[in-house]
């Protein structure tokens, strides 16, 4: 997108937020579980523009209902419905998304720069299968060209809530091509469930199901391991990660400024990124209130083409009077 003693801090975040809305991604509402002070919200949303259009960001505004590409787009949890004219179509679920498929249509995708911040609702359906809205406030950029994109979204997104809210702050660096590598040997048939239980952070299962299994999965024990015991960014070295990963961390956590009330540390193990992202992420968390703000990461577009993106996130009952 400084090293501190608050280890068990955000992996009992991570833990209590997996066990109640499921695996980390991108597309499932984590934050603000009560009703913030609406004063703070547009205040927050001030700041945000503001630094997004300083940085060259320019404001992406479209419809939330949406044709629907291909059936590729419809998910579990997409909200679609049907034209008086047959036409199949859908509430906005992501704006990474919403902002590609513009692109495309545009034939600009892959000949020239495109940044973009953006805010408003997406709709999906939720894991009690209730319409639930999200207000995402977020940046893009198109194509991503090196980690210096990643550190200026860090930035906005950092900045401006800081502005918002008197908090201490959470960033957790990753990168999806971690897992990537460690699970490559992992036949296709037993993956989902490898990924699942790296996802707990239960490296004892992992063992257990790979001895049972007949599955090397040590060098993912060892990242699980390593996400409890070795998250100091001093110790990137210490960490068995491919070169490029940890020439990509070093020019990222170079490039983020040395704030006051932030800490900084890695996190390999987040497993569900990979279907997302490709390279870099991060997550961020407001440690004095114990909420999840905001993530982001590298995302493969086609070949050869990756963008970049962060969110921070409203669920409804953070704006609900």
């Amino acid at each position: 997108m400084s090293p501190g003693g608050i280890l068990f801090t955000g992996i009992r975040l991570l833990a209590k937020f997996r066990k109640t809305a499921g695996p980390h991604r991108k597309d499932v509402a984590f934050l603000f579980k009560g009703v913030i002070d609406l004063e703070n919200f547009e205040k927050l949303f001030e700041v945000f523009q503001k630094k997004a259009r300083i940085m060259g960001y320019r404001l992406f505004l479209k419809p939330a209902i949406e044709k629907i590409e291909d059936f590729s787009e419809l998910k579990s949890n997409t909200i679609f419905l049907v034209g008086r004219n047959g036409q199949l179509l859908k509430l906005r679920n992501d704006y990474t998304r919403s902002i590609i498929n513009h692109l495309k249509r545009k034939n600009i995708l892959s000949v020239s720069e495109a940044k973009f911040w953006y805010g408003g609702f997406v709709y999906r359906y939720s894991l009690s299968n209730n319409p639930s809205p999200q207000f995402q406030l977020g940046v893009e950029k198109i194509p991503f060209q090196s980690a210096e994109d990643g550190a200026n979204i860090i930035k906005i997104i950092v900045e401006s809530y800081m502005k918002a809210f008197e908090s201490k702050l959470l960033i957790e660096i990753g990168d999806s091509r971690v897992i990537e590598k460690a699970i490559k040997s992992i036949p296709e048939n037993k993956k989902e469930e490898v990924l699942r239980i790296v996802d707990t952070k239960n490296a004892a299962e992992l063992e257990v199901f790979g001895e049972l299994n007949g599955l090397d999965v040590g060098q993912l024990a060892r990242i699980v391991y390593n996400s409890f015991e070795k998250r100091s960014i001093d110790g990137i070295d210490e960490l068995d990660i491919p070169k490029d990963v940890r020439e990509d961390v070093y020019e990222l956590l170079r490039q983020i400024p040395d704030y006051d009330n932030v800490d900084i540390e890695i996190d390999f193990s987040i497993a569900r990124t990979i279907e997302e992202y490709h390279g870099l992420t991060f997550t961020i968390y407001d440690l004095t209130s114990s909420k999840l703000i905001a993530a982001g990461g590298r995302y493969r577009i086609s070949d050869g083409i990756y963008g970049i993106g962060g969110t921070i996130f409203l669920e409804e009952k953070s704006w609900s009077m």
